[in-house]
């Protein structure tokens, strides 16, 4: 058998609900995404201990034959934090989409829409606004030379939408106001929470598996480079695992040459025409709110743990996301100037964090990523040294959205990821 190499292979990945959690849905693998994946960074891990039931021997160097115990499965991998592609329509569904949707809870897939009437830099009036809601997020080509500014979603009143904060400049009417796929956080009881489930394929045509039941088995890590391209590093936990082999699996992947893998709704963006806003809760104003900063953490501390049972799916009935606070932290670094962030600090002000990646409104190549924590408290400042200039990191922790007023999961969702 020929030998191959490890870095050539696909990915598909699925959103198991609630009440088919751990099913095999292979059979229909038309229903799964392929998932581009960061080349080099997947490990598989396929895991079926075996267990001594320990019973007495009657030779000095005889061991009893082992049991299996349950499986588990490990997956690991980095995918690229990218953009869906502008659209004038509903949002279409990305594999990045549907994995931050499992392991956030909750995903609108938003529907581009009109300005109908004039408008400010703060209150826009849609040509229909009935399938938004307080913290979505929109965008719109208001910025310096038709730059996209993306904003969230303050409140609603009839079709007069108010944004957290200002625009550059009022949006012209009958411009684009284009939507997002909005990801949030639930609370661990809604009905459309989903799980994972993956096809993995690699060149070996003998090396085909189906995972089933997974979540992540710990917090997703965000790299933000400045002059880079931004990704998550993932880590799952899978209930059970087979051979893709058309016996063990509903669907047969065994046999036939790897076929080509198609990314839909994959724009790339680049830690470049962006900019970090560090703004106050309720206050609408973007004077002074552009951190020019060096380097810039985002730290999710969602964490889920395993309800097990003598019965389930290897013993996992479902997966039930625990209490971590503060559920998201993160700093940024730049030069140092004057006393305000030590001030920031001392008051106790609640303040936003909108990191806004990428702005180009280009509808073939355009699309872009905003991330939000919408209320924050400043919890220390330090003194740092960045590559010889006097600088100082920030740090932060944050809290559920204290500027909405509805009480809905993603009305009150303590971070949010808009994929435009």
């Amino acid at each position: 058998m020929a030998k191959v190499v490890t870095n050539v292979a696909r990915m598909r990945v699925y959103a198991e609900a609630t009440a088919a959690f751990a099913t095999d849905h292979s059979g229909t693998a038309g229903d799964f995404l392929d998932c581009p994946f960061v080349e080099g960074t997947v490990q598989l891990q396929l895991l079926e201990p075996m267990e001594s039931p320990q019973f007495a021997q009657q030779h000095l160097d005889a061991y009893p034959i082992e049991v299996h115990m349950p499986k588990r499965a490990r997956l690991s991998f980095d995918i690229p934090l990218t953009g869906l592609g502008l659209a004038t329509s509903t949002r279409g569904e990305s594999a990045l989409s549907r994995l931050l949707k499992i392991f956030m809870g909750g995903v609108v897939l938003g529907t581009s829409n009109t300005v109908a009437s004039t408008s400010t830099t703060t209150v826009v009036n849609f040509t229909s606004a009935s399938l938004f809601a307080q913290g979505d997020a929109v965008a719109f080509a208001t910025g310096a030379g038709g730059k996209l500014e993306m904003r969230e979603i303050l409140s609603i009143s009839t079709n007069a939408v108010t944004l957290k904060h200002a625009l550059s400049n009022a949006p012209a009417n009958g411009s684009v106001i284009y939507a997002a796929a909005v990801h949030y956080l639930t609370t661990g009881q809604a009905a459309n929470e989903t799980s994972l489930q993956v096809i993995f394929e690699g060149i070996e045509t003998d090396d085909r598996w189906l995972l089933l039941g997974g979540q992540i088995a710990s917090p997703p890590k965000f790299s933000l480079p400045i002059g880079g391209i931004p990704r998550i590093s993932f880590e799952w936990e899978f209930a059970n695992w087979f051979y893709a082999d058309g016996v063990n699996t509903a669907g047969d992947f065994v046999g036939p040459a790897l076929a080509a893998a198609t990314y839909t709704f994959n724009r790339p963006v680049v830690m470049k025409d962006s900019e970090l806003r560090i703004t106050d809760v309720g206050t609408s104003s973007i004077a002074s709110t552009l951190i020019d900063a060096s380097t810039i953490e985002f730290t999710p501390a969602v964490s889920y743990t395993p309800h097990l049972a003598p019965g389930g799916t290897q013993n996992i009935v479902q997966w039930i996301r625990t209490r971590t606070v503060p559920v998201i932290t993160g700093s940024f670094t730049y030069p140092y100037e004057d006393q305000t962030w030590f001030t920031e600090k001392a008051e106790d002000d609640r303040r936003a964090f909108f990191l806004q990646i990428g702005s180009s409104p280009t509808l073939v190549t355009g699309g872009g990523v905003l991330i939000s924590a919408p209320t924050i408290q400043i919890t220390d400042v330090q003194r740092v040294d960045m590559g010889g200039v006097a600088g100082q990191q920030v740090s932060w922790k944050g809290t559920i959205d204290g500027a909405t007023s509805g009480t809905a999961d993603y009305e009150k969702s303590a971070f949010r990821i808009h994929l435009f």
